[in-house]
């Protein structure tokens, strides 16, 4: 009955952790997705390689933190638990996952928004009619809404104007 106690626990303490990480690795990987996408933008205007090189330095910092952490817990927990460590990493497993989903959700929720009042600035506000293929050349916010939600249709490079 003791050990079965300090699994319980450890399976509650792991999945406060797993939880823990995952919201770490979201924070951080949104301020540096962030601030990442203003040096990109910047650093556009002068090279595309260094915009380059700069967007997969941001990417490759919050990739490595996701794997580091989860590599981190994993071995504390078994470092721990030893044999009978899948009693435990089934609660940070369920703790990283269960708040990464809370988060996928909020953040399709936040997209959402944030598309609708593109519609709204870019069409309904400048009088650009939905149905045209021309819109994307007249307003930059509905032209990324455009880029990001129609895979099947790309303008060339000739026929974008700024």
């Amino acid at each position: 009955m003791g050990s079965e106690s300090a699994f319980r626990w450890g399976r509650a303490g792991a999945f406060l952790v797993g939880a823990l990480f995952s919201w770490t690795v979201g924070f951080v990987g949104m301020r540096l997705a962030t601030t990442g996408n203003l040096r990109v933008a910047a650093a556009a205007v002068n090279s595309y390689g260094e915009a380059m090189q700069l967007g997969y330095r941001t990417g490759t910092v919050t990739g490595m933190l996701t794997d580091g952490l989860g590599l981190l817990g994993g071995t504390v927990i078994f470092l721990i638990y030893g044999v009978q460590a899948y009693e435990a990493l089934l609660g940070f497993g369920f703790g990283g996952t269960l708040l990464a989903l809370f988060m996928r959700v909020g953040g399709g929720i936040y997209t959402k928004a944030a598309d609708v009042g593109a519609d709204l600035v870019g069409k309904i506000e400048k009088d650009i009619p939905r149905t045209t293929r021309a819109t994307p050349r007249r307003s930059p916010i509905t032209w990324a809404t455009t880029w990001a939600t129609a895979p099947g249709w790309r303008p060339t490079s000739s026929r974008v104007t700024r």
